[in-house]
């Protein structure tokens, strides 16, 4: 199984702009991946989770992954388990099923959720009254894990 690291975030100071940085490392890459700041908004900058570097991979892994051998990417930080949940059941099927050279990958990587305990009783959603909002209920009902599953609807006219 071919293999990519996602290296834990860094932060490093030059001049006076901030950069986060990720060393990303596998089979067939071997480079530093980053976003720089103005030193203002370094405050801002989230060292704790892989996040922002994961979904800025997302096309790249998704291409580099094979059919018959998909490619495994390891996290050397946590991912948010409301983002390793939305690309694993919701983004990469429909990526991979609407695009031919995109297939799945493995994860593996901590899960980090403390974020997210206050949103523990349920998602929301706008409801139409349409097919669009009735296939977002009943998908929800059926399909989603508990706190993922829609307890409010929101209706505006």
């Amino acid at each position: 199984m071919k293999r990519i690291v996602i290296g834990k975030p860094e932060i490093q100071k030059e001049n006076e702009m901030v950069k986060l940085i990720s060393h990303i490392s596998g089979d067939f890459v071997n480079k530093d991946l980053y976003f720089e700041v103005e030193e203002k908004y370094e405050l801002l900058l989230c060292k704790e989770r892989i996040d922002a570097f994961f979904v800025a991979l997302i096309p790249y892994l998704l291409y580099r992954s094979e059919e018959q051998e998909k490619l495994l990417v390891c996290c050397e930080a946590p991912l948010s388990q409301k983002l390793f949940y939305q690309v694993t059941q919701l983004l990469f099927p429909a990526l991979s099923h609407s695009i031919d050279y995109f297939h799945n990958i493995e994860i593996e990587s901590e899960l980090e959720n403390s974020i997210y305990e206050r949103f523990k009783k349920g998602a929301a959603t706008g409801v139409s009254g349409g097919v669009d909002s009735f296939y977002t209920l009943e998908k929800s009902r059926k399909e989603y894990d508990k706190e993922y599953k829609v307890r409010y609807g929101f209706f505006g006219n």
